[in-house]
């Protein structure tokens, strides 16, 4: 995951809310596992002041997660949270597709597991079986590979 993927991440965790300038340095420079003195001293703040604001800034993205944040477990925390969020986003797709009458559930073979939330129609079918369900349910309802 790079930087810019990891802001657009926040951005959208955050939903209304926005870091500000100073937040954004902060986290792109704990992004690079920066110091807070370092980056207090490579922008000209008070290392106190650049720690007080980054625990505000990970205070701020623990409540949106759900999860505690912090610089050490910010990668980590991210990676999680889009996890969880494809899980949820496949979940309800499924859901809102088996409603409609589009989802078919394929038997297993001998030597395949079941290739659950299969569109129906032929969008989206998937090339290999994988050994987890939850990523061969995801790529089935999308036609991309499980992260």
């Amino acid at each position: 995951m790079t930087i810019e993927e990891a802001l657009a991440i926040v951005e959208t965790v955050l939903e209304t809310a926005s870091l500000n300038d100073l937040q954004e340095v902060i986290f792109r420079q704990s992004w690079e596992r920066k110091t807070y003195p370092q980056i207090a001293e490579e922008f000209g703040y008070d290392a106190e002041y650049i720690k007080i604001v980054g625990f505000r800034l990970w205070k701020m993205l623990s409540q949106a997660m759900g999860e505690k944040v912090t610089k050490d477990n910010l990668r980590s925390t991210l990676r999680r949270w889009c996890s969880r969020s494809i899980q949820e986003r496949g979940i309800r797709e499924a859901g809102e597709a088996s409603e409609a009458g589009e989802l078919e559930i394929s038997p297993p073979s001998p030597r395949q597991s079941p290739q659950v939330g299969k569109p129906a129609h032929g969008a989206g079918s998937s090339s290999s079986p994988t050994s987890s369900t939850s990523a061969t349910f995801f790529r089935d309802l999308t036609g991309q590979p499980w992260l």
